[in-house]
C-alpha cells in the first residue's frame, strides 16, 4: 500500500514513512543521550574515560537530533522530493560512519560490534527504501 501525496502521480510507500518515523525516534534518544550524558555515552565504547571528547561527542548528538528532525518531518509530510533527499542523506552518512567505524574498530574497548552492525542495519533499511521508491 502507498500513501497518496500531494503532487499527482507521486507516490511514498508505507513502509518509507514508517521507517523514517521509527529512525527519527531512535536519533532523537541517542542524540538527546549524547548531549546530555556525553561521558557515559562515551565509556560504553572506550574505556579510557575520554573527558576531552566531550564537546565533540555533544556536537554528534546535536547532528543526530537534526537527522532525527529531518527523519520526523520528511514522514509528517511525505512529498517524494523530501523523502527522496532525507533517504539519501541518512544512507550516505551511515555507510561513511560504517566504514570509520570499522576503520578505527581496534581503538573501541567495548561494544563495537554494537556501532557497527547498527549503521549497517539502519544502512539497509535505508536501502530497502531506496528500492522502494526506485518501484
Amino acid at each position: 500500500m502507498a500513501t497518496q501525496t500531494k503532487q499527482p502521480g507521486s507516490q511514498v510507500p508505507k513502509f518509507i514513512v514508517v521507517y523514517l518515523r521509527i529512525i527519527a525516534g531512535i536519533t532523537f534518544g541517542l542524540g538527546l543521550s549524547l548531549i546530555f550524558w556525553p561521558s557515559q555515552m562515551v565509556e560504553l565504547f572506550f574505556s579510557s574515560g575520554m573527558s576531552d571528547s566531550e564537546f565533540f561527542v555533544r556536537m554528534l548528538g546535536s547532528t543526530l537530533v537534526g537527522y532525527a528532525s529531518l527523519n520526523a518531518l520528511a514522514s509528517y509530510r511525505p512529498v517524494r522530493h523530501s523523502v527522496d533527499v532525507a533517504i539519501w542523506a541518512n544512507l550516505i552518512t551511515l555507510l561513511l560512519a560504517s566504514l570509520i567505524s570499522i576503520t578505527y574498530v581496534d581503538l573501541f574497548d567495548n561494544l563495537a560490534w554494537l556501532m557497527i552492525s547498527q549503521h549497517l542495519v539502519f544502512a539497509a533499511g535505508f536501502f530497502v527504501c531506496v528500492y522502494k521508491l526506485k518501484k
